[in-house]
This record gives C-alpha cells, sequence and structure tokens, in this order.
C-alpha cells in the first residue's frame, strides 16, 4: 500500500483454546503486529474465558487493545451439538448442552438466555461483544440487545 491507511486491523483469539500456550503466543505475536482490537471465537461459558484471558494479561502484560467477544445464541439442541461437535474452538458447556435439550419448544428462548447470562457474567471485564445470528434468527438478536442495553452490569 505505502501510504497510511484509516482503518483498524484486528485480530481473533480463542478463549477456550486447546492448546492455551500457543494461543498466548499466537496472541502477543498479533498484538506485536499492531493488531487494533481483539475478536473472539464465540463464547458459551464465562468463567474459563475470563481466566484464559486473566492468563494471558499475566504472561503478556496488560492488552492494551479491546477485547470483543463474540456471542452467538444458541436456537434449538441441534444447532447447539453441531457447533460444540463440529465447529473447530466452539466448545458448549454440558450444563448448557443439557440446558438447550430440555428446553423443548422453548429452545430459541432458552438460548436468547443464555447469550443474556454470559453477557451479564462477562460485563466489566471485557469491552464489549458482537452479536451474531444463527439462522437469520435476526429477533433473537434484536430480544438480546434489548435486554443488555436496560439493565446494569452484574457486580
Amino acid at each position: 500500500m505505502g501510504q497510511p491507511t484509516s482503518f483498524f486491523v484486528g485480530c481473533a483469539l480463542n478463549l477456550i483454546p486447546a492448546n492455551p500456550e500457543d494461543e498466548i503466543k499466537n496472541l502477543g505475536r498479533k498484538l506485536r503486529a499492531g493488531a487494533d482490537f481483539i475478536l473472539t471465537q464465540p463464547v458459551y461459558e464465562a468463567g474459563p474465558a475470563l481466566a484464559f484471558l486473566d492468563r494471558a494479561r499475566n504472561e503478556l502484560g496488560s492488552l492494551d487493545v479491546p477485547v470483543i467477544v463474540g456471542v452467538l445464541p444458541l436456537v434449538n439442541p441441534r444447532h447447539a451439538a453441531f457447533l460444540h461437535h463440529e465447529v473447530p474452538g466452539i466448545d458448549i458447556p454440558e450444563k448448557t448442552l443439557k440446558r438447550m435439550e430440555d428446553s423443548g419448544e422453548n429452545a430459541a428462548r432458552t438460548g436468547r438466555e443464555i447469550a443474556i447470562e454470559l453477557i451479564q457474567q462477562l460485563r466489566g471485564s471485557i469491552n464489549g461483544v458482537y452479536l451474531m445470528p444463527a439462522f437469520s434468527r435476526y429477533d433473537l438478536i434484536a430480544e438480546v440487545i434489548d435486554n443488555i442495553a436496560t439493565h446494569e452490569p452484574v457486580s
């Protein structure tokens, strides 16, 4: 290009990696190369994701770029099982898979509730979330946004 640009360059991060050492090492390389922000794979459990971020901060020093976590609301049990078993980098806890399985006809509502609960648990520890609609279910995304926009962060 040769000329300065006016766009931001981000990098990807898996918060539930199979090999945390390699993921942190790669994140360090991305940040040293000039990444302006971090987007994560979709997550379904706050505790391990936040623990990994703490570990990355301890090993790399303060992460001086925004961390934006991916949230992909589940639509039904089959969707949850597919993501868990077939999509590399996505790990859905057994309790979440069971919750979706037990939800019956209310599966999409349960998926929305899981997403809202996750965002509430992450608030205060990350810079934001980006919401990914599955199967063009923009209605679920709108409901998640409406809910999180009207609630104070959970302490």
